[in-house]
């Protein structure tokens, strides 16, 4: 019977080696390959091919590991990759599945969980569990949330005067009401009232939650994109 191959890309030289001693321990499994990060890991499975590939998300650089993910499902099909991380993060693990993961396990994972987890992948047999489930669940609607709160922003500030988009731009770049006013040599009465009027137009009840917002959501670009077309 052939055994399992698997390649460990893990930055941390205590948890790869933890990972590398359980999984050589088994008769049905062994070790092809080491990584410490994204572009080793991508030499040593172009090069070997395993079966199975134990990939960290964060390592030279937050989703390192999600990026390397993306391009070896693409280039090795027949591989299949298991995201180890330390953090049960829903974003993370819902773009490391969208990258082309078929597992996720936690790093303090016990041995027999790492074993079904490498086993299932390794058979295509991989069901997800109630948690990852949920977890992609939350992100589609958050998503889903997200862009429909865009779309609906976008929308709405076609209603706005180009005065008040521009009243807006200054607010998302960190201006106070009375630095506005001087650069638009106006009342500071005159930016309170226009303050106002936008934030019942995109409905808001606060100013501060709508910057935030409009910030969260990256709408600046499209606040000056749309205030440059109606100049």
């Amino acid at each position: 019977m052939s055994k399992i191959r698997v390649a460990v890309c893990e930055d941390i030289d205590s948890i790869r080696q933890h990972f590398v001693d359980l999984i050589s321990s088994r008769n049905d499994m062994e070790i092809v390959g080491v990584a410490r990060n994204g572009e080793e890991i991508k030499d040593v499975a172009l090069k070997e091919k395993p079966d199975i590939i134990l990939m960290d998300i964060q390592m030279e650089t937050e989703k390192a590991g999600i990026a390397a993910t993306k391009e070896l499902s693409g280039q090795l099909p027949d591989t299949s990759i298991i995201i180890i991380t330390v953090h049960d993060d829903d974003k993370l693990i819902f773009e490391a599945f969208e990258a082309g993961a078929v597992d996720y396990i936690l790093k303090d994972v016990s041995q027999e969980e790492l074993f079904d987890s490498i086993i299932n992948a390794y058979n295509k047999d991989v069901v997800l569990s109630n948690n990852i489930t949920q977890k992609i669940v939350n992100e589609f609607v958050k998503m889903k949330k997200e862009k429909k709160s865009l779309m609906y922003l976008v929308n709405m500030m076609c209603n706005l005067s180009p005065a008040e988009i521009d009243i807006l731009r200054y607010l998302c770049m960190g201006k106070t009401r009375r630095e506005i006013a001087e650069i638009r040599c106006v009342e500071l009465v005159s930016i309170h009232t226009a303050i106002t009027r936008m934030m019942k137009k995109l409905g808001y009840g606060n100013s501060r939650e709508m910057i935030d917002e409009l910030n969260q959501l990256g709408i600046l670009p499209l606040i000056i994109e749309h205030d440059t077309k109606k100049k």
